[in-house]
């Protein structure tokens, strides 16, 4: 059958069956409009006799069936067909939508928030504040869980970076006018001197780059949804590819090499949690630490040996060399050589073999290496 004749038949049949099954009154708006289609009434198209798979996924869009995918209310978008999008976190049934249950935290305030979960465990872990010192850094404010800190010295861009994500955070992000009115309230960027940095830097090889205000990303790899430029900024060029707070509390562009004091955001919930080693290659690495505290340390874990692959005694595990490599295994390992090797394990290729060098000699032997006098 045509795809257009299938269509057709399928949708005046769909229209009959779901009148007689109370679905809408409208088979086009039915089949093509999610605000009207029911999931009762996705159903009976898919159980049409006349639904065709092949129908119902022409270049992408689906004809009144769900396809492959378990749906609830946004079955079309994109096109007058529809394209089908959601989750499979959702299914359909006679009567309505219904939910897949999801546990979880689904208090957005917790630091073990779920955003997927519809349906609260009791597993939420609150944010109860935290106490103590940074080195580099002194905390100023709270913005949600969210700890500000201003750095105690002015250094370059990458460096206050590092600084930060050494102390579990990130210069700060600014995704909102309720965010930038908090820095406003609590950092004085005011006059050239105290402009601050903040996360924000031109990725060049970005590409969406341009100069001069495109490939600009916060550093702690969230969207940069918000922007509160200077009317005349960015305005650097391919020299200036950091961001700062400006003495009129807006934002501007500045040189590579400038050097400033910065806003640094560290999840609260981050510094609640235990400290230790956060570095993957220490020997002591704590995968549950959210702060460093200075203890990593890399010899415990390490072993002394030989290295060399090459050597009788290598050890794949050894981390350091120890001198004690040995090599008098090899040699030739062959029995039947003229220079064979009983204390030798690895052959060398260093194997020769006796018989009549001579070429003039009537038993001359083109595979000997070692004349023995029997030409």
């Amino acid at each position: 059958m045509k795809p257009f004749l299938a269509v057709t038949v399928f949708l005046v049949l769909f229209h009959t069956v779901a009148l007689s099954q109370g679905g809408a009154s409208n088979p086009e708006d039915c089949c093509f409009d999610a605000t009207c289609a029911t999931c009762e009434d996705i159903a009976l198209c898919e159980n049409s006799p006349f639904y065709y798979a092949s129908d119902s996924d022409v270049g992408g869009t689906a004809l009144c069936g769900v396809g492959t995918g378990t749906l609830c209310s946004t079955f079309w978008e994109n096109n007058t067909m529809g394209v089908v999008t959601d989750e499979p976190a959702t299914t359909y049934g006679p009567g309505g939508c219904l939910t897949v249950s999801q546990t979880g935290c689904t208090d957005a305030n917790a630091c073990n928030y779920d955003p997927a979960a519809n349906e609260d465990d009791g597993s939420c872990i609150a944010f109860e504040g935290w106490s103590g010192a940074l080195d580099g850094m002194a905390e100023v404010a709270q913005f949600g869980n969210h700890l500000y800190f201003l750095t105690d010295n002015a250094t370059s861009w990458p460096d206050a970076e590092a600084l930060a994500v050494n102390a579990g955070g990130h210069l700060v992000a600014i995704n909102s006018q309720a965010e930038q009115d908090f820095l406003d309230a609590n950092f004085d960027p005011t006059g050239g001197n105290n402009e601050l940095f903040i996360g924000l830097y031109q990725d060049t090889q970005d590409p969406a780059y341009s100069e001069n205000d495109g490939g600009w990303k916060w550093s702690s790899g969230e969207a940069l949804t918000f922007t509160n430029w200077e009317s005349t900024e960015p305005s650097g060029g391919t020299a200036e590819n950091y961001a700062r707070y400006l003495s009129n509390f807006l934002w501007g562009d500045i040189a590579n090499g400038a050097s400033h004091r910065a806003i640094i955001e560290i999840d609260g919930c981050v510094l609640q949690g235990p400290t230790g080693c956060t570095d993957t290659e220490a020997c002591n690495y704590d995968v549950d630490a959210g702060v460093d505290d200075g203890s990593c340390e890399y010899t415990s874990c390490q072993t002394f040996g030989c290295t060399d692959p090459t050597a009788c005694n290598y050890d794949e595990n050894a981390s350091f060399e120890d001198g004690t490599c040995d090599f008098s295994c090899y040699g030739c390992t062959d029995p039947a050589a003229a220079n064979h090797d009983g204390s030798a394990t690895i052959d060398d290729g260093s194997c020769q073999y006796a018989g009549c060098t001579d070429p003039t000699a009537a038993n001359y032997d083109a595979t000997a290496d070692v004349d023995d006098g029997s030409c």
